[in-house]
């Protein structure tokens, strides 16, 4: 089994509750890659049956680092109209016996119309993602769960901007769809990284993630590399934000994403 569908292997304690067993094959730092929060967060809700419609969007907002071991995903319909539902989700694990917020989010569900397309944004211009070196994997776990082929934006070296290219797959490829993509819409490294050309100590705070593309543009992704690129707006007291895009192979925008996040930096 992939290490993804392990991981979003969810089984039902009640109607309002699923369980997930963790392991360390997404781990970080601290705790689980982000991305594990948001593909809980959109299986939850997928495999749920009252669930109607696709993911629309998506917010995250982190409380503290998700543990290895049992997760209680907590999941409320809050409201629905005849093409959308929204849905809080609360992910707790127990602490010394005591139930611990580890994230809180909101996902809106929608049944999309046929009608009017027009996308503003256009991809950036890139070879072949054959033609990119697969970057080394390593440093921490997560890191081996993906494939990382940077043209721009190479984590390890003082860049003059944040502004990074390239693509991004699961490893082992594997075909594509909405938890996967919630997932990889967290996979942008920090971009104080690209300042400094060292690891600093930074965490996500808040996460949100727009999906575009529709499920029949997911399917026929895949497994094959998505096209991403990202960059930060300002750096501010502590806090900074990233916007980034996740282009399919045929270049559909498929997701837009932000965040806010904490870093500590001394400028020398």
């Amino acid at each position: 089994m992939h290490s993804l569908d392990s991981l979003v292997a969810l089984h039902p304690r009640d109607p309002d509750t699923a369980i997930a067993q963790l392991d360390r094959s997404y781990w970080n730092f601290v705790g689980q890659y982000g991305g594990v929060s948001a593909a809980l967060a959109v299986q939850a809700i997928r495999t749920d049956p009252r669930s109607q419609g696709d993911p629309l969007s998506l917010t995250v907002n982190f409380s503290t680092p998700l543990a290895d071991g049992v997760v209680l995903i907590h999941k409320e319909l809050m409201g629905q109209t005849r093409s959308t539902q929204q849905w809080q989700l609360r992910l707790m694990q127990e602490v010394d016996g005591q139930p611990v917020l580890r994230t809180a989010a909101m996902l809106v569900q929608a049944t999309r119309p046929e009608g009017f397309e027009r996308t503003e944004l256009v991809p950036p211009v890139m070879p072949a993602s054959q033609d990119v070196p697969v970057m080394p994997r390593g440093g921490v776990t997560w890191l081996e769960r993906y494939e990382f082929r940077m043209l721009k934006g190479v984590p390890g070296q003082v860049h003059d901007d944040t502004y990074s290219t390239g693509y991004v797959r699961d490893f082992p490829p594997r075909p594509l769809d909405y938890p996967a993509l919630a997932a990889l819409s967290d996979s942008f490294f920090p971009r104080l990284f690209l300042l400094t050309g060292s690891v600093n100590p930074v965490a996500t705070i808040s996460m949100s993630v727009y999906f575009h593309g529709t499920a029949a543009e997911i399917a026929a992704q895949g497994d094959a590399p998505l096209l991403c690129t990202a960059r930060a707006r300002r750096f501010n007291s502590g806090y900074t934000d990233h916007t980034g895009e996740l282009w399919s192979e045929q270049g559909r925008l498929l997701v837009t994403s932000e965040q806010m996040m904490w870093f500590r930096h001394q400028p020398v």
